[in-house]
C-alpha cells in the first residue's frame, strides 16, 4: 500500500473499466473489514446489557470503523488499479481522503444499502413468514442461533455492494471531490 500523490498526466476511468474480477477485489477491499467487525457484535447479539450500548457501538462503528475502511480502500493498490481522490475541476488528485470525505462515501454507501436491502429483505420476511410457523421457526433459530440469518445477511449485502454500490460509491460527484479509477501497470 502507498498513499503517494499519482502523477497528474495518468489516465482517469470510470467504474464502468473495472472487470468482473477487479470489482471483486474492490469489494472485498471494502467488506472484509466491516464483515471481522460484524461478527463478534453478532455473536454478542442478545447479550448485551441493554439495547443502548449495542446501539451506540453500531453508531461508533459507521462513524469510526466504516469510514476509516473507505479511506484504507482509497490507498490500497489492487492488481492493475487504485482509486483516487479527484478535487476541484480534476487539478487535485491524492490517494487520501480526509474523515469528511469519507463520512460522505460511507454515508452514501450506507442510505443505499439499506434501502436495497430493505426493498429485498421485507418480501423475503413475509414469505419466510407464511411460509414456516412460528414454533418452527423458534426452533430452527434455538438450533442454528441465527447463523443463517446472518449469512444471508451479509451475503445479501456483499451483493447490493457489488452490484449497485461499487459504481455510486466512484461515479457520484460529492460536494467537493469524486473518485475516480486510475490504471497501474
Amino acid at each position: 500500500m502507498t498513499s503517494s500523490i499519482p502523477d497528474t498526466t495518468s489516465e482517469l476511468y470510470p467504474f464502468e473499466t473495472l472487470s468482473k474480477q477487479e470489482r471483486l477485489r474492490l469489494l472485498f477491499t471494502l467488506m472484509w473489514p466491516c464483515f471481522i467487525v460484524d461478527l463478534p457484535l453478532h455473536l454478542l447479539h442478545g447479550r448485551w446489557p441493554n439495547d443502548s450500548i449495542r446501539h451506540a457501538v453500531i453508531v461508533l462503528s459507521v462513524l469510526l470503523l466504516s469510514t476509516w475502511v473507505v479511506r484504507r480502500t482509497v490507498r490500497c493498490d489492487l492488481p492493475g488499479f487504485h482509486l483516487v481522490v479527484v478535487r476541484g475541476n480534476e487539478e487535485e488528485l491524492t490517494r487520501a481522503m480526509n474523515y469528511w470525505e469519507s463520512l460522505r462515501v460511507t454515508w452514501l454507501m450506507l442510505w443505499r444499502t439499506v434501502g436495497i436491502y430493505l426493498l429485498a429483505a421485507i418480501p423475503a420476511g413475509v414469505a419466510f413468514v407464511v411460509l414456516v410457523s412460528k414454533p418452527n421457526y423458534e426452533h430452527f433459530k434455538s438450533y442454528y442461533g441465527g447463523w443463517p440469518e446472518f449469512v444471508l445477511g451479509n451475503l445479501m449485502v456483499w451483493a447490493i455492494t457489488y452490484f449497485w454500490i461499487l459504481k455510486a460509491m466512484i461515479n457520484a460527484k460529492y460536494s467537493g471531490f469524486q473518485l475516480r479509477v486510475e490504471r497501474t501497470n
